[in-house]
């Protein structure tokens, strides 16, 4: 997977509100609270911020449109260049068992 697309994963906002106590490695800022805003692998709701991200730079990035066979396979129209037409598909496996 490329970097920049892994990076960008790890800034993908939250879906729900969490927040953390400092530990004793935060120096003056141990025991206070932390508001956690990007998604972090664990949380419950990293699959859905992942999908959602997914599906965001598949569909308006790379003009996949997905299949009413199920959300995590999406289509586009190509076009080969002998001219004749067919549609490449992609399948995406979520594994949210934590």
């Amino acid at each position: 997977m490329n970097s920049i697309f892994y990076q960008q994963i790890l800034l993908e906002p939250c879906a729900e509100k969490v927040y953390t106590i400092l530990g004793d490695e935060f120096g003056d800022y141990a025991g206070r609270k932390a508001i956690i805003k990007m998604a972090l692998y664990g949380l419950k709701s990293v699959g859905y911020s992942w999908r959602s991200f997914c599906a965001r730079v598949l569909h308006k990035g790379l003009n996949f449109i997905p299949c009413r066979a199920g959300m995590y396979v999406w289509r586009r129209a190509a076009r080969k260049e002998n001219g004749s037409r067919y549609y490449e598909y992609l399948f995406i496996y979520t594994d949210d068992i934590c």
